[in-house]
């Protein structure tokens, strides 16, 4: 008697395996993806790549030195003097202030 009680059981579960609830159904398999997706991913792999090669040169980090010095230099120029700072700050406290 209880050995028919599991084969039933058994049964159930292989049965409940088989079916997907709606929205769980696997993803098409690549070959089946579109053209677009597959001309992306190689093209973003060689660039990737491509990076890579170029910092692993030996005279890649004096020019990475030399553009963060670049950035810094263009930073400092751009940078808002104090009298600036304290204007633009002072005018948007009114502004917050008229708002509330």
């Amino acid at each position: 008697m209880y050995m028919d009680m599991d084969m039933d059981m058994d049964m159930d579960m292989d049965m409940d395996m088989d079916m997907v609830p709606l929205g769980k159904e696997r993803a098409p398999a690549p070959s089946t993806t579109s053209s677009a997706a597959e001309d992306a991913a190689p093209a973003q792999h060689s660039r990737r790549r491509a990076g890579v090669i170029r910092q692993a040169q030996p005279e890649a980090p004096g020019h990475q030195l030399a553009a963060s010095h670049a950035a810094a230099e263009k930073r400092k120029a751009n940078k808002m003097t104090p009298t600036e700072r304290k204007a633009k700050r002072t005018a948007d406290q009114q502004r917050r202030r008229a708002a509330a």
